[in-house]
């Protein structure tokens, strides 16, 4: 985030707001397919022939 910040001058309430959605999602009951998509999305780009 300090990144995001820094070098395109988000500013910090934007920052924060999307720290908590994020916090808050991760608490959420719909966390663990958001983990199995991503981890089937990774598997399948690493497995592309580029």
């Amino acid at each position: 985030m300090y990144l995001l910040w820094r070098y395109t001058h988000t500013p910090i309430w934007h920052i924060a707001v999307c720290v908590l959605f994020g916090y808050f999602l991760a608490e959420s009951s719909i966390a663990p397919n958001i983990a199995r998509l991503l981890t089937t999305a990774a598997h399948y780009l690493s497995g592309l022939d580029l």
